[in-house]
């Protein structure tokens, strides 16, 4: 069998994460391209094959050594409550995620992110990039902000604003998203590049900037369920080169424990006792998980739990499931919130799949799923924030 080099290695790695590369030298926003709409005008040129290259070989050379870590140190900032961009034709605003699971010296740190309100000090709100058309991307979605922040780089000399923009469906399962970077032209947001062109399926989310203020860092959550680290630098706000690296890979069954357990509801007034999914990572190294798990009657029946984001019991209060990394040892779980009045008798096994659909397998239960709940899979055992 002949040697395998990082190159070959690194081509292994992204043909596993249908990332379809064609070369392991070509450019991130090549194999991007491969996956997800075309940029605006403004946001080529940038990373280079030969940048790519060297991040990906490094990348691959850790995971070959056994783990795969990043580390992004984040500056004190202010952080606050997002608030009506008030234009009926622009994004909903959202609030941002009490805990937000990105990319850091560990699994699910709380970064702090100088958040602004879409629209606070200027005459308009951001106007989406052309390329996330929710219509067109899933129709029946609607255009939401996940996040918004103002924040200066030491090569800018002025302020730069940076939105993550979603397609949510009404049932809030995740559709598509976009990074894009936005000045301040005569008092209203211009945009000036899409760091991360929108994709059915992907989701993209702005983790902040390094503490010396050169270097934004954005994660993307592929279709797959990889999860990818992107870190962009500018000289002039407008044209970015980034470099990228795979963080971890998709959890399987096979990483995980799962059992079902009875917890406690957030509220007292509550009266049909809900339970818990409860997945624990009993492999080493880091892995991915994001979304509702799937979860049937198994012992002949058809009920399903309907995934949804919060119900009286609990749940999650974001607009759109966490993405959350798991190491040995860590547990997560989503919440099962039972119907009040249920139409059908309680289910004595209960079949489970993970968010990708693989099969975790029939665990025993006894919880009524007609007319239940299933909500994201958060950090904890109890499956609620």
């Amino acid at each position: 069998m002949s040697k395998r080099t990082l190159p070959d290695e690194l081509r292994s790695v992204l043909l596993a994460h249908a990332l379809q590369a064609p070369d392991p030298a070509d450019t991130v926003r090549r194999v991007l391209a491969a996956t997800v709409a075309e940029q605006p005008r403004r946001a080529r040129g940038w990373w280079t094959g030969q940048r790519l290259l060297a991040a990906g070989a490094a990348a691959v050379l850790v995971l070959l050594l056994g783990g795969v870590g990043f580390l992004l140190d984040q500056g004190q900032h202010s952080t606050g409550r997002a608030s009506s961009a008030g234009n009926a034709g622009a994004a909903d605003v959202a609030a941002p995620p009490q805990n937000f699971n990105g990319i850091n010296s560990g699994p699910n740190p709380k970064l702090q992110r100088p958040y602004i309100a879409p629209g606070e000090g200027v005459s308009s709100a951001a106007p989406a990039p052309s390329g996330l058309d929710c219509a067109r991307l899933l129709p029946g979605s609607r255009l939401t902000v996940g996040s918004a922040s103002k924040l200066r780089l030491t090569a800018v000399p002025h302020d730069l604003y940076v939105y993550d923009l979603r397609c949510v469906l009404s049932d809030t399962q995740h559709s598509a998203s976009t990074v894009a970077v936005y000045a301040l032209v005569h008092g209203a947001l211009q945009l000036q590049a899409v760091l991360v062109p929108a994709s059915q399926g992907d989701q993209a989310d702005y983790l902040g900037t390094s503490d010396d203020h050169r270097v934004l860092a954005v994660q993307l959550l592929t279709k797959d369920h990889t999860l990818i680290r992107l870190d962009f630098s500018t000289r002039d706000g407008v044209h970015f080169t980034g470099t990228g690296g795979l963080v971890a890979p998709g959890c399987s069954p096979a990483d995980l424990t799962a059992r079902i357990a009875p917890v406690d509801s957030i509220s007292s007034a509550v009266r049909v006792q809900p339970y818990a999914l409860q997945l624990t990572k009993h492999t080493s190294g880091i892995c991915v998980l994001s979304g509702y798990p799937t979860v049937t009657a198994a012992d002949g029946g058809s009920a399903a739990a309907t995934p949804t984001l919060h119900g009286e019991a609990g749940g999650w209060g974001g607009q759109v499931p966490p993405i959350i990394q798991l190491t040995q040892g860590t547990t997560v779980s989503a919440m099962i919130e039972p119907a009040e009045v249920p139409k059908c008798a309680p289910s004595t096994t209960i079949a489970v799949a993970l968010p990708d659909g693989m099969r975790v397998g029939v665990l025993p239960a006894d919880v009524a799923l007609c007319g239940a709940q299933v909500h994201p899979i958060v950090s904890g055992s109890r499956g609620s924030s």
